[in-house]
């Protein structure tokens, strides 16, 4: 069944085919930047505030949120391409001419509007004094469940003391106990691996240097990969890629990794490299 807000985004489509196949631009000739806006599993649960997923490709920023599309047409984005499952649509790519201060102010407002969806579903008052005890006893469950995956993932993580790595945070956002929905954001310091001379360093040895240690990650988590990792070391080296430390967020059900590699310089941590890693659990961490 194809989800409600499909509507809204199938107008947005209609209007943004028509700009998209008048662009006569070549890509050589344009700076690209991506958005792509795709079903969250099991949207608009009991949680009732995970409908839409968006990722910004250039930035590496994620978040997840029940906002209108409706804004997309009138800023500047242009259908790139859209996906689909098994005959379902379950996602559009939009792309536009990349614009730095634009999009870094196109994402606060978007955040910000969807923190005030969330705060307005938070405050909604129920229709009447009924008590559902059943579906209170689910959420304790669902909570007692969420507690669980994330001591099991944080438990996993502290026995790997063989690479320098640091827990950001872990969390867990399971919308049935049925399916695993955890996630953690790790750091590893590679500052007295990769600087040298001050301030050099290469990011074709911290991009085999990522891949590598992901995989041992995985490894101690017994965790298999569905994703392909990617470090993003160009793209930070070279500015389109703007990544960051916080602002974790999950996609789709399964076990989500945020892995950063630092080096410290004058100070500050400077991240050399980025990526996230979905996969699932094989077998349970002992």
């Amino acid at each position: 069944m194809v989800k409600k807000w499909f509507p809204g985004l199938f107008l947005v489509f209609l209007c943004v085919s028509f700009s998209y196949s008048q662009n006569s631009r070549s890509q050589n000739e344009t700076s690209w930047e991506y958005l792509e806006i795709s079903v969250v599993d099991n949207a608009c649960s009991s949680r009732s505030y995970t409908c839409r997923h968006y990722h910004y490709f250039n930035s590496g920023v994620r978040f997840d949120g029940p906002a209108s599309v409706d804004w997309i047409n009138k800023s500047g984005w242009e259908l790139a391409n859209v996906m689909s499952n098994e005959g379902f649509l379950n996602g559009l790519l939009f792309r536009r001419a990349f614009n730095k201060e634009r999009t870094e102010k196109e994402i606060e407002w978007l955040k910000t509007e969807l923190d005030k969806e969330r705060q307005t579903i938070k405050e909604t008052k129920p229709v009447s004094d009924l008590v559902d005890l059943d579906r209170l006893e689910a959420i304790r469950k669902l909570d007692d469940f969420d507690k669980s995956e994330e001591a099991r993932l944080r438990t996993a993580l502290e026995k790997i003391n063989n690479l320098p790595l640091k827990i950001i945070s872990v969390s867990s956002d399971a919308a049935s106990t049925d399916y695993s929905r955890v996630g953690a954001e790790l750091v590893l310091d590679g500052t007295s691996i990769f600087l040298k001379d001050g301030n050099k360093y290469r990011s074709l040895e911290v991009d085999k240097y990522f891949k590598e240690t992901v995989k041992q990650i995985l490894d101690g988590l017994n965790v298999s990969s569905n994703s392909t990792i990617n470090s993003n070391v160009q793209g930070i080296s070279n500015g389109a890629f703007k990544p960051e430390i916080g602002k974790f967020s999950f996609s789709g059900n399964g076990v989500t990794l945020k892995v950063s590699v630092i080096v410290n310089y004058q100070n500050r941590q400077n991240i050399v490299a980025q990526g996230w890693i979905y996969g699932k659990w094989t077998t349970n961490p002992q």
